[in-house]
């Protein structure tokens, strides 16, 4: 009787335990896909950080609009609320042309918690002048989707610019 009884505790305690380790292996696979997410959404975050920088070195710095346009924008990208790739090529191009010496320094990119949102805070020196910008990024699918930029021209770079498209 004594070991009848020992054999149901020790059942008991078996079920107790095989519970507890199910439900203890339960919760660490899910905080394990919580934690990969989590690293899988940082490296998404760095990715679009990185190709947003890629692009404005590319069609900044290393003057390859062409390259950088097809490499980064989207089919359907939208600088302010007009301005689609071709007219982003063809102003790219504008601004090498009337701003050969132009160079850019920035700061690095921030993103957003989701990644999606990079800005960029850039200065612009030529001999023509200077200014400063925050220029603002949507990626989406790996690709730039939309771009803002806020920032002051001085008036003979834009006068230069005016003049160039007549």
């Amino acid at each position: 009787m004594i070991k009848q009884n020992e054999w149901k505790k020790f059942q008991q305690l078996l079920y107790k335990s095989s519970f507890l380790a199910i439900f203890a292996i339960g919760l660490l696979t899910i905080l394990g896909i919580s934690f990969t997410c989590i690293t899988l959404a940082q490296e998404d975050k760095q990715k679009n950080i990185e190709m947003v920088e890629d692009f404005l070195a590319k069609a900044y710095d290393e003057k390859d609009v062409a390259g950088a346009v097809e490499e980064y924008l989207s089919e359907d990208f939208l600088s302010g609320s007009q301005i689609n790739k071709e007219g982003a090529t063809a102003i790219l191009n504008k601004i090498h042309q009337i701003l050969p010496d132009l160079v850019r320094t920035s700061e690095p990119a921030v993103a957003d918690e989701d990644g999606n949102f990079i800005v960029v805070f850039n200065k612009w020196n030529s001999s023509k002048g200077g200014t400063e910008s925050a220029d603002l990024f949507k990626v989406q699918d790996g690709k730039i989707v939309e771009h803002t930029q806020l920032g002051k021209y001085p008036d003979e770079i834009l006068e230069l610019f005016n003049k160039s498209l007549v």
